[in-house]
């Protein structure tokens, strides 16, 4: 197997590389359209924030309605206590 041929480090760098991604598409995607849009994402200004969300759009298609998917995912499931968001 693959891991047994990269070292631990190297596993726990991508893999953290790969979370830290995914929590910028989701933060991306709670704050669309926000403000504190660009504080949230850690950018500098509307260029870095235009230049970024060009890139996670061609990147994912549906980022935008994500965290709006999560909540009705959660709503809808079993151990929900239907409170809405």
């Amino acid at each position: 197997a693959l891991r047994n041929y990269i070292p631990k480090e190297l596993q726990v760098a991508v893999y953290s590389q790969k979370i830290k991604r995914f929590q910028n598409v989701i933060i991306a995607s709670a704050t669309n359209g926000e403000e504190y849009q660009i504080e949230a994402l850690n950018l500098r200004n509307e260029e870095e924030l235009k230049i970024y969300l060009d890139k996670l759009d061609k990147r994912i298609e549906n980022w935008r309605t994500l965290t709006r998917t999560f909540i009705k995912d959660d709503i809808n499931s079993p151990s929900s206590t239907n409170q809405k968001v």
